[in-house]
């Protein structure tokens, strides 16, 4: 919670006050001074199908999560993207005078985290950063004299983290604090104060007390399975057992550096038995027809797949070319593996060296979200544009003319769109752009499902000179995600609050990884294709 103390002194610095800036204003989860083109995220995600999804950081905020005049409030001599970029230890340092700041900083450093920005996204943490900032959270809600109790919080950490957590544990035991833990790790177990040993095994064999005292003690009863594990971590494990260990160790088996197959019959196969070494250069030989295909694509390959294939969703397992399951009685040892065969499917007119090798798809994802838009009249590149801004160039684009605001609400995607056409209906929406025509809408309205489509919804009408326009526009940027279209008779512009031209006030349509693809339509305009997306239009900068 230490944002909200951040958010309440940027607040009441005399820069805010002046321009009226609420918390609200500090934080990236409401609109005001964060950043729309990511929404305060600070990066963008794109899904890759198949591939894995790609992160990367936002172009307009370069993933400092807030852009524009809120940037001009400093505390301390730091913006509030910059605090986001302080570790919780140079905070500590830099703020050592705030006392509230100092306090809600002190759990973390405690439990070890002081490495951390403050910015981090909670799901970059690993599971035992995660353990351990949730263990700060806890100690700093705690008041003394509490009964604190902890669900293994050793989940995840590395045996040197344990330490300190150890010591968090102890100074709440100092100062009054009741602490219970459920652990496993017998290193916690042997520095507790009293252990409580449940079992004598698990499920319908638990449920009873075995043991009970200190940790010495519950290592001597020779009726816990913990005991063994509690004596040892105590250092008082008989000499005699540590040998016996040891001895089971040496008799191990060496660790599976094979690949094994047993009875392969794939084909003309007569139950072959083989041992194939691993990390070694192996090669099949015999004359044609013998069966060495068999026994490597046939048999090894496709139990290999076929196990590959078991591990991912039954979603993406239907699109996926499975081999049938081969003849065998048992294959071990197989690695994730890879084929190439002497034949290849012939590919399309389309196919090329980058679609096989999926370099195209990141150059595809490349141009649509680092590439920087230009306007194709004015070559300038577009910038984010208010509201107020976009009304204004209507104005004078328009004049006198009654202006239509319509919201794209459906972009290029197949379906009947029946619930949406029913709850726009609902919102009082009666009229909408379907495929570059206005029509009404009627309820039990569907469209044909097979066919991609374009839909607006008719916000209202407004002569562009007047002050209700204003309050359309921004009704339709926001059912339009940012976007809007404006009719005037024959005349219609695109605008748009995230993506315009500041010359001419001409907006553009979210670029899609799709665009730049061989297969697909370039984007809409009114229901029909954009001339080009010419040179002028997209400029990808190297740096």
């Amino acid at each position: 919670k230490i944002w909200d103390v951040f958010r309440t002194r940027f607040t009441q610095r005399p820069l805010s006050k002046e321009r009226g800036y609420k918390p609200g204003f500090f934080s990236f989860n409401v609109t005001g001074g964060r950043c729309e083109a990511c929404r305060g995220d600070g990066a963008e995600t794109v899904e890759m199908q198949f591939l894995a999804d790609v992160v990367f950081s936002c172009p307009e905020c370069q993933g400092r999560r807030f852009v524009g005049p809120v940037l001009d409030v400093r505390y301390m001599g730091l913006d509030i993207a910059g605090v986001l970029e302080l570790t919780a230890r140079q905070a500590a340092q830099h703020f050592a005078d705030d006392a509230l700041i100092s306090r809600a900083l002190r759990p973390m450093l405690d439990v070890g985290l002081g490495y951390l920005r403050l910015g981090q996204p909670l799901n970059t943490l690993s599971g035992g950063e995660a353990q351990r900032l949730k263990l700060a959270e806890a100690l700093l809600r705690a008041s003394p004299g509490s009964l604190l109790v902890f669900d293994e919080p050793t989940a995840g950490l590395h045996t040197n983290d344990v330490a300190p957590l150890m010591q968090v544990l102890d100074d709440l035991v100092e100062r009054g604090d009741t602490v219970i833990v459920v652990e496993h790790d017998m290193q916690v177990a042997a520095h507790a104060d009293h252990v409580i040993d449940l079992g004598p095994g698990a499920g319908s064999e638990g449920g009873k007390l075995v043991a009970k005292g200190t940790p010495e003690q519950v290592a001597k009863k020779k009726s816990s399975q913990t005991a063994p594990y509690l004596a040892r971590a105590l250092g008082t494990e008989p000499k005699s057992a540590r040998n016996g260990r040891r001895k089971k160790a040496d008799e191990k088996s060496p660790p599976l550096l094979e690949i094994r197959i047993a009875g392969a019959r794939e084909h003309n196969l007569k139950n072959v038995t083989v041992h194939i070494p691993r990390d070694e250069l192996v090669v099949l030989t015999g004359p044609s027809g013998s069966g060495k295909s068999t026994l490597a694509f046939d048999v090894l390959f496709a139990e290999g797949q076929r196990r590959y294939l078991e591990t991912l969703s039954p979603y993406a397992r239907q699109y996926m070319p499975q081999l049938p399951r081969p003849s065998v009685d048992q294959v071990v040892g197989v690695p994730p593996s890879v084929s190439l065969e002497q034949r290849m499917t012939r590919a399309g007119a389309n196919s090329t060296v980058a679609t096989v090798t999926e370099v195209s798809h990141y150059l595809r994802l490349i141009w649509a979200r680092i590439g920087v838009l230009h306007c194709v009249d004015c070559d300038v590149p577009i910038t984010a544009r208010p509201a107020s801004q976009l009304a204004g160039d209507l104005k004078r684009r328009f004049g006198p003319k009654k202006v239509t605001l319509l919201a794209p609400v459906v972009r290029g995607r197949k379906g009947i769109h029946r619930e949406l056409f029913r709850k726009a209906m609902k919102d009082g929406f009666a009229e909408a752009r379907i495929d570059g025509e206005i029509r009404k809408l009627e309820a039990g309205m569907k469209l044909d499902r097979y066919t991609e489509h374009d839909v607006e919804l008719v916000v209202g009408r407004a002569p562009a000179k007047s002050g209700a326009l204003l309050e359309l526009l921004e009704k339709a940027l926001k059912l339009g995600d940012g976007a809007a279209w404006a009719l005037a008779g024959k005349d219609e512009v695109q605008l748009s609050s995230k993506r315009a031209c500041p010359s001419c006030g001409v907006g553009y349509p979210e670029l899609d990884p799709r665009f730049f693809s061989f297969n697909t339509n370039g984007p809409s305009k009114g229901g029909s294709a954009i001339s080009a997306i010419r040179p002028a239009f997209l400029r990808w900068h190297a740096a």
